[in-house]
């Protein structure tokens, strides 16, 4: 695990500070990452997004075809959800009506 991330990151030239900020955990984080530590699987979605490899790539140890199940079920669980323009007016308070 710890060569794969490590080496994407740094052809995209970008430091393990500038990784952990743009998914969201710390740089100590990201090197316990490359040093073979295991992210949890929103941090690990996060890290290929950022990185733009697919799971299986960045985490070799995971089955191929679980990788891209959980990659498909994360965009599609993405895509299901509103944007925040759109629960701006939603009252939590009140029941959709059928």
């Amino acid at each position: 695990m710890s060569r794969q991330v490590r080496e994407r990151r740094r052809l995209l030239d970008i430091t393990q500070a500038g990784l952990g900020a743009a998914v969201g955990v710390s740089r100590q984080a990201i090197v316990a990452i490359e040093k073979g530590g295991n992210p949890s699987l929103s941090t690990a979605l996060a890290i290929g997004r950022t990185l733009g490899a697919p799971l299986a790539d960045l985490f070799p140890e995971l089955d191929r075809k679980a990788a891209e199940e959980i990659e498909t079920i994360s965009a599609r669980t993405r895509s299901a959800l509103p944007d925040d323009d759109e629960t701006d007016n939603i009252n939590p308070m009140t029941r959709p009506t059928a």
